[in-house]
């Protein structure tokens, strides 16, 4: 592969993440990082990507693919309501699967003060955060996705979580697209996301507001098969009436049954 073959590459991967890593692209393409970070510069020159710190993104549209540190902080508010929100799901005793999700992330403080509770992740942040709690914590194992490093995946994380059964799974997602999909920017990500929601009794889509209306490139599965999806604002009354038996959770008011739950003051959610 010469140099211009080289370059048409790494932007059409670029364009097909939303964004790529220095270290990815030279494992991808069996070359050294001061190559890639040369073809980068010329790249960005002719004016086809965005240099970042770490990686690149292309100049084009397109569903970005950022570093879970970036990601993180991203919406840290917005998640952080989502996952205020989501708490009022678990009760102790219960057996909860936890993605390596940024989003997912933020329940961590909420789930470590519950008693008799079995926490099962795949998400490195999750797992280093809950340990030393009071939770159960258990790791899926498996190798870190090259892509995501703050996530572990592959057949030995496949094959644990195949072995149990949990009562509620949380998981998130790049995107909601307006009729309905869910769908990601992390190939390896989905295949361990869709088993752990085949083998929880309920499933949980936590879905800050910057996810909606949105697509990536790989599809999770459809919203008729989750059972609520938590936001933090309002979710538009077309996916509302596409899916009538979904629970939708949105911020500030929601509706469980007959109860209907309001945020204090406090930021904290209860029955009103």
């Amino acid at each position: 592969m010469n140099g211009w073959e080289r370059q048409r590459e790494i932007l059409r991967l670029a364009e097909e993440n939303g964004y790529v890593r220095v270290d990815y692209l030279a494992r991808r393409l069996h070359i050294s990082e001061s190559s890639i970070r040369r073809d980068l510069l010329t790249l960005e020159a002719n004016g086809e990507i965005r240099r970042t710190y770490g990686g690149a993104e292309p100049t084009r549209g397109g569903a970005r693919l950022i570093p879970y540190d970036l990601r993180a902080r991203q919406n840290e508010g917005q998640k952080r309501t989502v996952a205020n929100i989501a708490s009022s799901l678990v009760s102790d005793g219960d057996v909860v699967f936890l993605d390596g999700s940024s989003t997912a992330f933020y329940l961590v403080d909420h789930l470590a003060r519950l008693h008799g509770l079995t926490v099962v992740t795949n998400g490195l942040s999750a797992a280093l955060a809950l340990s030393g709690t009071q939770v159960r914590l258990l790791s899926t194992g498996g190798r870190p996705n090259p892509e995501n490093p703050s996530a572990l995946g592959g057949p030995y994380a496949e094959r644990m979580i195949s072995e149990m059964r949990a009562d509620v799974a949380f998981f998130s997602a790049q995107s909601l697209s307006d009729g309905g999909e869910i769908t990601d920017c992390f190939e390896e990500e989905v295949a361990l996301r869709r088993l752990m929601c085949r083998r929880a009794s309920r499933r949980v889509f936590l879905c800050d507001g910057s996810k909606l209306g949105k697509t990536s490139p790989f599809t999770l599965f459809g919203l008729d098969e989750v059972d609520a999806v938590v936001c933090d604002q309002p979710i538009p009354e077309a996916l509302r009436r596409a899916y009538p038996s979904l629970e939708w959770i949105d911020h500030p008011f929601f509706h469980r049954g007959d109860r209907t739950i309001s945020q204090n003051n406090d930021g904290k959610f209860g029955e009103k």
